[in-house]
């Protein structure tokens, strides 16, 4: 493997970590009373989506879809769609708390669990590793002196093609000279 693979700041690196948080949500109780864990929540979350995949309280399983695009996205070097999914996933991974808390909570609800929880926070993971990805694909993207250089380079750029230009109206006999010294700019000759 090489040295960039072995980094946890890598896309497989942040993926190992991403899965072992999304795994371990599995093995954690989701309720308060400890009665389901998160594999039993997940297989019955795949049976009633499977059975009514468009009815909005399979959107929050359906999460667990979106995040495995997203992980895809994030090793095949795509971290801004994986950020999206992360986004995408979390969202709808939070889908759950109106059935918990809000205007669909059925009688007395239980608290979501730590389970419940570290399933949210391993989409949430992903969303902030496709965007430390995009950070490092594109480094000082954001930062003003970024913007700066480009200024100053297209600035010089168009500096030197009207330099160019006005070096062929000259005669021909002048050619050389202008083109020397329309090319030398502080203190240094291109």
């Amino acid at each position: 493997m090489t040295q960039r693979a072995n980094d946890t700041r890598s896309p497989v690196g942040w993926l190992a970590i991403i899965l072992s948080v999304y795994g371990a949500a599995f093995f954690l109780p989701v309720g308060e009373g400890g009665r389901a864990y998160g594999h039993q929540m997940f297989s019955l979350g795949a049976i009633a989506t499977a059975s009514f995949a468009l009815l909005p309280w399979s959107w929050p399983w359906l999460a667990n879809m979106v995040f495995y695009v997203g992980c895809i996205c994030l090793v095949t070097g795509r971290s801004r769609e994986a950020r999206q999914g992360g986004l995408i996933a979390t969202v709808m991974a939070l889908g759950y708390l109106p059935y918990v808390f809000g205007p669909f909570a059925a009688g007395k609800s239980e608290l979501p669990g730590a389970g419940y929880w570290v399933w949210v926070g391993s989409m949430a993971l992903l969303a902030l590793a496709g965007w430390r990805e995009s950070q490092a694909a594109h480094p000082g993207i954001a930062t003003d002196s970024w913007k700066e250089d480009a200024s100053v380079r297209s600035t010089h750029a168009a500096e030197d093609h009207m330099r160019r230009l006005l070096a062929q109206l000259k005669p021909p006999g002048h050619r050389e000279q202008a083109v020397t010294a329309h090319t030398e700019r502080d203190g240094e000759l291109y």
